[in-house]
């Protein structure tokens, strides 16, 4: 039997992703925004939910619970 590890590595990854971009979006309050700006926060985004759903999908499949 394969032992699965801990999705706990992929969920500290992923949000450590989001909280990036947040934490670059809070600066950006009262500032005018920039097109390039909205786009990158937009795509962190997806990309750390994307990495969060995939580590979650792991976790479930894990267990069996699919």
């Amino acid at each position: 039997m394969i032992k699965r590890k801990s999705p706990s590595l992929a969920i500290f990854a992923t949000v450590i992703t989001l909280a990036v971009p947040l934490y670059a979006g809070l600066n950006l309050v009262g500032s005018p925004i920039r097109l390039v700006e909205v786009l990158t926060l937009f795509f962190s985004g997806v990309a750390g939910g994307a990495g969060l759903m995939q580590a979650i999908a792991r976790w479930r499949a894990g267990r069996g619970q699919n």
